[in-house]
């Protein structure tokens, strides 16, 4: 499965992904970008978006940047800063992520997520390679 495949099937059949709104935009060897716009289901009780939202846009794009190197893959560990609130007012919030170390069941991420160009969140990830060959479920 190429790359563009790869990105096709992600948007098409990660369930969870279309259920909170995120959409994986940009995909390449190492480096993946998720993004959703900001609605009123992503707020906590203060109004900020929700810490599991961002961490759903963190998990989404390591997953999808450690996948561009084939395999399926699971999170093992991920540390998280939470530096600026994210507002909800429809706006786009993008995570980028970034493979640093590609070993053979191992993978280390760097993610940032940005909210209007400002760093909003940083973490570090990693991965478990439980396979070589990825599974797929058919995209039509």
């Amino acid at each position: 499965m190429n790359i563009n495949d790869l990105m096709k099937n992600t948007n098409s059949t990660n369930y969870f992904m279309l259920d909170v709104g995120a959409h994986l935009d940009r995909l390449e060897p190492g480096h993946a970008e998720v993004s959703l716009v900001t609605e009123n289901r992503h707020k906590n009780l203060n109004g900020m978006m929700h810490g599991g939202a961002l961490l759903t846009l963190i998990d989404s794009a390591a997953g999808a940047a450690s996948r561009s190197f084939g395999g399926t893959l699971v999170t093992l560990e991920c540390k998280t800063n939470f530096i600026k609130g994210v507002k909800v007012e429809g706006q786009k919030v993008t995570a980028v992520a970034d493979v640093i170390h590609n070993g053979r069941t191992i993978k280390v991420l760097d993610v940032k997520i940005y909210n209007r160009d400002v760093l909003s969140c940083t973490a570090s990830v990693t991965m478990f390679a439980t396979s070589q060959e990825p599974r797929f479920e058919p995209v039509d």
